[in-house]
């Protein structure tokens, strides 16, 4: 396997285990913004945590549809998804929760 196939690979993983952390972070914080556990409070009482899941995820995405496919539609899907995690990032840049 060449370097490219490599680094498909671990992009492709990346974008997966980032989904799989980005659904955990948003179940801990539903259930600890309902008040159905305390344990979890001291990182999910605000959205910061699922801010920055949702950030790396796009940014993982974006980057596996600019490595894998070269045509006009997943160019503009993988700039919409890192425009998302900009965006993501200036909201919590300027403290909207």
């Amino acid at each position: 396997m060449d370097g490219g196939g490599k680094m498909r690979k671990v992009i492709n993983v990346l974008g997966w285990v980032s989904v799989l952390v980005s659904i955990l972070a948003i179940i801990f914080t539903w259930l600890t913004t309902y008040q159905f556990t305390y344990r979890l409070q001291s990182h999910f009482v605000n959205y910061t945590v699922l801010q920055w899941c949702m950030v790396f995820t796009m940014i993982f995405l974006g980057l596996n549809f600019i490595e894998f496919k070269k045509n006009t539609r997943n160019l503009m899907y993988a700039f919409l998804c890192i425009l998302f995690a900009l965006g993501n990032v200036f909201f919590m840049y300027m403290k909207v929760f």
